[in-house]
């Protein structure tokens, strides 16, 4: 795969979204060409696949998993974590958000290439950011900063995807505010990510209890009581409060299994957010709702200059 060095070049793939034809008569070749942010994308899925299958190959292995022990008519389940989650783990996590993270980069150049219709130097690429705001202020402030080259169409655009910016439009037709909204939008997270994992934060996930169930016959009735919360090795996720005849000898369905999740979501109190699928859903939600809205919008600029 070729490329001149810059962040944001396209690069020749064999799998090409255009064809540029390089060179004249007889000496004439086609080069594939996708795009950067495609590439990106696409690592950053690759890279989802590694999480998904090393977390797998983790449990087969038996060093980490959910175990029930019965204690009378109990039935308790705890964690089996033979460590803190390796450090390679949270470094995926760190690879997927820097891939999307830079593919919004990426197509903010672009916009801002099609607008002064050439190549920006280096200099000036390195100038240019997709910006993650907080509000419509911070947004204008760093649009001046970030977006400087950009035509108008392409910054209402970005505007538009901002974290605050539809929680400002229900606020306007008298909808009450949410602010929490803004800090858990999913760019607001990738951007909090991204800084967190170039700051050397690798630590980044930690394990938690999933997908707990018991199934019971006619006559006998359970009741969840979870664990204090703390997932070290050993740890009482919970127990099954068991009653009715031969509640200790009866036979019972249960399931227990232990997944991965990212300590913001912990600090957040959200422990059920499964890693794989919070990150593959940010990877649809940057790609889909951004990245390739803007790139159409980028195409249909430079079909008019």
């Amino acid at each position: 795969m070729a490329h001149d060095g810059r962040r944001c070049r396209s690069v020749a793939s064999l799998s090409p979204q255009k064809v540029r034809i390089l060179g004249i008569g007889a000496f004439a070749s086609v080069e594939a060409v996708i795009e950067p942010w495609t590439v990106k994308v696409d690592r950053a899925a690759e890279h989802i696949g590694e999480l998904r299958r090393s977390i797998g190959e983790l449990k087969s292995s038996g060093d980490l998993a959910a175990v029930t022990d019965q204690q009378g008519s109990e039935r308790v389940v705890r964690l089996v974590a033979k460590g803190e989650p390796a450090p390679r783990l949270s470094a995926i996590v760190g690879d997927v958000v820097h891939n999307l993270r830079s593919a919004l980069d990426c197509v903010a150049v672009a916009a801002c290439e099609v607008e002064q219709q050439r190549s920006l130097t280096e200099t000036e690429e390195q100038l240019i950011q997709f910006p993650v705001t907080k509000s419509a202020k911070d947004f204008d402030a760093e649009a001046q900063r970030r977006l400087l080259r950009a035509g108008d169409s392409s910054v209402d655009f970005i505007r538009s995807r901002q974290p605050w910016y539809f929680v400002d439009q229900a606020s306007a037709l008298g909808v009450k505010r949410h602010d929490s909204a803004v800090r858990h939008h999913q760019l607001s997270t990738l951007a909090w990510l991204s800084n967190k994992d170039k700051h050397r934060r690798v630590h980044l996930t930690a394990w938690y209890p999933t997908d707990t169930w018991m199934a019971v016959p006619d006559g006998i009735t359970v009741q969840w009581r979870p664990g204090p919360g703390e997932w070290s090795d050993g740890a009482e996720i919970g127990r099954w409060l068991v009653s009715g005849r031969n509640a200790e000898s009866v036979e019972l369905g249960d399931n227990a299994d232990v997944g991965l999740t990212l300590r913001h979501h912990l600090d957040l109190g959200w422990p059920e957010v499964d890693v794989v699928g919070f990150l593959t859903g940010l990877l649809g939600h940057v790609r889909d709702w951004v990245i390739m809205p803007l790139a159409d919008e980028i195409g249909r600029t430079s079909k008019t200059t």
